[in-house]
């Protein structure tokens, strides 16, 4: 009996040996696995804030709806007329001049009216130096009831100006009148006209666009951005100002 358990205990060690012996792997090259990170919720979509113009809503002024308020206006001693429909400048006389000011300072603004030239000089000529006694000029964001430019800088805007026979206009600053062209307008017939002259800053308030507009046609539009200078002097204005407008050797209604 003991040598009947001896042979079976020998028979299963070497079934264990043989198991064994066929058990063993090669290695393997496969990189290691790795733990994927945790997914993430993604942060929220943001919306950027707007950007605020540096320049305000351009607000339409009609000037006759100030005809009735004569605290309204400032003028530098010369005659015209107020009314209540209409102001009028009787300069129809050599050397004779009228400036009027709308002193409700705005600064991105449209203004409306409409102008008639009643008469013009009779006598002016280009060839014996007299064409620029008779003058219209009209200045929008001016500081003063006066003429264009002064040593001393105290006017103030961007002009329109035409001498003559009135048949062209130039856009301007003040100082510097004639540095945008000159440009046909044709109001110069007797019979009354609608304008319209905008100026309007850019964002940054460093460029300043002028438009007029005649009888509902563009007549002109500039961009000022300050690099035209003439002899040193203001080479823009982007604050509020003003409206003037000035009459030399020249009849004229505005309505």
């Amino acid at each position: 009996m003991k040598k009947i358990l001896a042979i079976a205990l020998a028979v299963a060690l070497c079934a264990v040996m043989l198991c064994a012996c066929g058990s063993t792997t090669e290695p393997t090259d496969a990189a290691p696995e790795t733990t994927a990170a945790p997914e993430t919720t993604p942060a929220p979509e943001t919306t950027a804030a707007p950007v605020e113009s540096g320049s305000s809503e351009v607000q339409v002024v009609t000037v006759a709806d100030y005809f009735g308020d004569e605290s309204k206006w400032e003028d530098d001693g010369g005659f015209y007329e107020l009314e209540a429909d209409q102001l009028f400048f009787d300069n129809g006389m050599a050397g004779d001049y009228c400036a009027v000011r709308l002193n409700e300072e705005v600064q991105n603004v449209t203004y409306k009216f409409d102008i008639t030239l009643n008469a013009l000089a009779d006598s002016v000529s280009m060839d014996d130096g007299t064409w620029w006694d008779s003058e219209l000029l009209i200045i929008a964001r001016s500081s003063i009831a006066a003429a264009s430019w002064y040593d001393d800088g105290s006017q103030t805007g961007y002009t329109l100006t035409s001498w003559g026979d009135m048949s062209e206009v130039y856009i301007g600053r003040a100082g510097y009148d004639d540095a945008f062209g000159a440009y046909a307008w044709n109001i110069n017939d007797g019979e009354p006209h609608s304008v319209e002259l905008s100026v309007v800053n850019n964002e940054d308030n460093t460029a300043v666009t002028v438009t007029l507009v005649v009888d509902g046609v563009e007549v002109a539009s500039i961009v000022d951005d300050g690099s035209k200078i003439k002899n040193d002097r203001t080479s823009l204005y982007p604050d509020a100002g003003g409206l003037t407008i000035r009459c030399k050797w020249l009849e004229a209604t505005i309505g």
